[in-house]
C-alpha cells in the first residue's frame, strides 16, 4: 500500500504545470493570433480576452488579419476590455513580398532562383511549423 501512495504522489506532481510546482505563476506569453477568415480571427481575440487563463497577455498579442473590416471589430473588443492589440493586415506582408518578386523578375532572375530565395527567408518559419507539427503530434497535447 505505501508503495501505491509514493506512486500516486509522484503521478501528481508529474501532472502539475512546470511553473506550479516551482510556486509561480505560468509567465505570459507572446501570441500570434491568426485563422484563415477574419471573423475567425476575432473570435479567437475574444476568446483570449475572456478565456481567464492567465497565460496571455493582450498586449503581447499580434494579430494577423485578411480584410479592413476586422479593424473595427478589434478596436471595439480591444476598447471594452481595456487593452489594446497589434493588428497586421496580411495584405501588407502579402504586397510586400509581391513587390520583391516582381523586382526579381524585372532583374532576370529565373523562378526557381526565386522560389529558393524565398525557401531560404522562410526557413525559421518552417521551423516553427515543423516544431510545432511535432507537438501536434504526440500523445496527451492540446494546442
Amino acid at each position: 500500500m505505501k508503495g501505491n501512495e509514493k506512486e500516486s504522489k509522484a503521478n501528481s506532481k508529474n501532472d502539475e504545470a512546470p511553473a506550479a510546482r516551482r510556486g509561480k505563476k505560468p509567465e505570459k506569453l507572446p501570441r500570434l493570433l491568426y485563422y484563415p477568415t477574419t471573423a475567425s480571427t476575432i473570435n479567437a481575440v475574444h476568446a483570449t480576452l475572456t478565456s481567464g487563463d492567465g497565460l496571455s497577455d493582450p498586449r503581447r498579442c499580434c494579430v494577423l488579419i485578411n480584410q479592413p473590416f476586422g479593424l473595427e471589430h478589434l478596436e471595439e473588443l480591444a476598447e471594452n476590455a481595456g487593452e489594446k492589440f497589434h493588428p497586421v493586415c496580411a495584405a501588407e506582408i502579402y504586397d510586400d513580398y509581391f513587390r520583391q518578386v516582381r523586382i526579381w523578375t524585372r532583374m532576370g532572375y529565373s523562378a526557381a532562383v526565386i522560389q529558393r530565395e524565398l525557401d531560404q527567408r522562410f526557413e525559421p518559419v518552417r521551423d516553427v511549423l515543423d516544431a510545432i507539427t511535432a507537438l501536434n503530434s504526440t500523445p496527451n497535447f492540446k494546442s
